[in-house]
């Protein structure tokens, strides 16, 4: 799940939802949080936004492309974010469900649309 975003991780992992606790800030580097009982310590280990630009994008929110030297997925890290993804939609839908009542879109049509995925892998 490493190449996932960490929020994806964290939702399949412990159960909580990218608006519960975010990984990226700084501030909760190497702390421990209480999250629906359970004990999270999260760590910045994810510098490349690029998961979650593409997650972003599949999901029909607005992100862009990735800027140099950054740029796309490799095949390996698509897949397993779109495993990610399916697996959020199957076990907790609740995490997706605000994006998809926003954005007005099928989340689970998006997922599965390969033509979505082809322009964000090498």
């Amino acid at each position: 799940m490493s190449v996932a975003s960490p929020m994806v991780e964290l939702d399949l992992k412990y159960g909580v939802g990218p608006s519960v606790i975010s990984p990226m800030n700084h501030r909760n580097r190497g702390k421990e949080h209480g999250v629906r009982g359970k004990e999270v310590t999260v760590e910045d280990r994810f510098r490349n936004p690029m998961a979650i630009k593409a997650m972003m994008n599949v999901l029909g929110m607005p992100a862009g492309p990735g800027r140099r030297p950054l740029g796309k997925l490799t095949p390996q890290a698509a897949l397993k974010l779109k495993e990610a993804l399916d697996a959020t939609l199957r076990d907790a839908p609740e995490v997706l469900e605000p994006v998809a009542s926003f954005y007005k879109v099928d989340l689970r049509k998006r997922i599965a649309d390969d033509s979505l995925w082809a322009g964000l892998v090498y």
